[in-house]
């Protein structure tokens, strides 16, 4: 396998959100529709899934990258990338 440089930028049309906490992954668990236990669990770097409304139905989609502290490698938290049109209408709880 051959791996070639990647190019990443800004989109105008999206936004990211970071959500840090001793909670942060369980909350996510119970609000998205991918399993975020396999990102802490390190199967996964990334994920797409849908943020979940508390009626069970879908509200936004997001892709959920893992974020580690880059010193100890230690997990702290989660990136969601969304729709910057709807940034402000996204809670979790």
């Amino acid at each position: 396998m051959t791996l070639a440089r990647a190019f990443s930028g800004a989109l105008a049309s999206r936004a990211v959100l970071r959500v840090v906490g001793a909670d942060a992954s369980s909350m996510l668990q119970s609000s998205v529709t991918n399993d975020v236990h396999a990102l802490c669990a390190e199967r996964l770097a990334s994920a797409y899934a849908a943020v979940l409304t508390p009626k069970g139905k879908i509200f936004i989609d997001v892709f959920i990258t893992r974020l580690d502290d880059e010193a100890s490698g230690e997990k702290i938290g989660f990136l969601l990338d969304v729709d910057r049109a709807r940034v402000d209408e996204v809670r979790f709880g």
